[in-house]
């Protein structure tokens, strides 16, 4: 069995990923934490139905906010792409005629 060794640049990538990785759990925790306490909370006062659909309701909100999210995300690389193609452009035919 051969041992691989990692660059140090490769190492601290996958500590990064690690930390990224613990973090999005602890936020998946916690939103689904509150969403299971408004749930139980609707639910201990008789109307489950309404927790069950506030929760529905709020699920779709964030997944709605998230592909919002990504999209813009998206747009802005495209964006910063497009205007980088035109600067350089720019800069090679400034550069032929002077």
């Amino acid at each position: 069995m051969t041992c691989t060794r990692l660059s140090h640049a490769e190492a601290i990538t996958l500590w990064q990923a690690r930390d990224v990785s613990r973090v999005q759990a602890v936020l998946r925790r916690l939103v689904l934490l509150f969403w299971g306490v408004q749930v139980a909370f609707y639910a201990s006062r008789g109307s489950w139905y309404i927790g069950v659909l506030a929760g529905l309701l709020q699920w779709a909100a964030w997944r709605c906010l998230c592909w919002g999210l990504r999209w813009v995300r998206q747009g802005v690389w495209r964006g910063i792409d497009v205007v980088h193609a035109a600067v350089l452009a720019w800069w090679s035919t400034r550069r032929r005629t002077s």
